[in-house]
């Protein structure tokens, strides 16, 4: 190989980025972090909503959904591509189902009839 070959083959490699980005339709390319940040106060109050606020599992409910959201996005990087940040919340909400939220969201929907 020659230098000039070597040199353009060097050229050409760019590094891992150090933290993932994922696309979404309302932020464009963004961290999870940044995924968190912008649906978190959208969650809560959502979650508040369905009566979860009064219990003491609304963190617990809230940390599930992000690692099922977390999970979905290592197999899918383009999961939030397609989906509005409304669709992002209640897709979330669906996989905020750990024991507590689920036995608290069908309690406080038995309650209310």
């Amino acid at each position: 190989m020659t230098s000039d070959f070597r040199s353009h083959i060097r050229s050409q490699i760019r590094p891992f980025p150090r933290v993932a980005t994922y696309p979404t339709s309302w932020a464009g390319s963004v961290t999870f972090q940044q995924i968190y940040d912008d649906l978190a106060h959208y969650v809560t109050n959502v979650m508040k909503g369905k009566g979860i606020h009064r219990t003491n599992y609304l963190p617990d409910c809230i940390q599930h959904g992000f690692m099922a959201l977390w999970l979905e996005l290592s197999e899918n990087n383009d999961f939030l591509a397609q989906k509005t940040r409304q669709e992002a919340v209640f897709l979330f909400w669906r996989g905020a189902k750990s024991p507590r939220c689920t036995t608290t969201m069908t309690n406080m929907t038995a309650s209310k009839r």
